[in-house]
């Protein structure tokens, strides 16, 4: 699923890889 959206918005992989830094970092 997250695959399909992924390819429908290219954005969303920067969005989650966004997210997951700033907990990351955090």
């Amino acid at each position: 699923m997250i695959s399909l959206l992924v390819e429908d918005n290219p954005g969303v992989l920067a969005r989650i890889s966004g997210m997951f830094t700033r907990r990351a970092i955090n």
